[in-house]
């Protein structure tokens, strides 16, 4: 029983990790987050998501305000 229960719980851990590391890959592209600190110039940190057509949502916050903006893989807003 034991080793079933360790076996299930190294599959969840595989699993798990496996996906943190695809999240990973999709990195935002240097053109886009000159894009963004151009357009956004005192927002230095946002949260970067690969949406399903390839493009980039950063969502940030703004004098308390939640704000996104999406790029194309090129830097262009979008």
């Amino acid at each position: 029983m034991k080793t079933i229960k360790r076996f299930v719980l190294s599959v969840m851990t595989i699993s798990f990790l496996l996906a943190c590391q695809s999240e990973s890959k999709g990195q935002t592209p240097e053109a886009v987050k000159k894009s963004f600190k151009s357009k956004y110039p005192n927002d230095s940190d946002p949260d970067w998501r690969k949406d399903k057509n390839g493009n980039f949502e950063s969502h940030f916050k703004k004098d308390g305000e939640h704000y996104r903006a999406d790029f194309a893989p090129n830097g262009e807003w979008i």
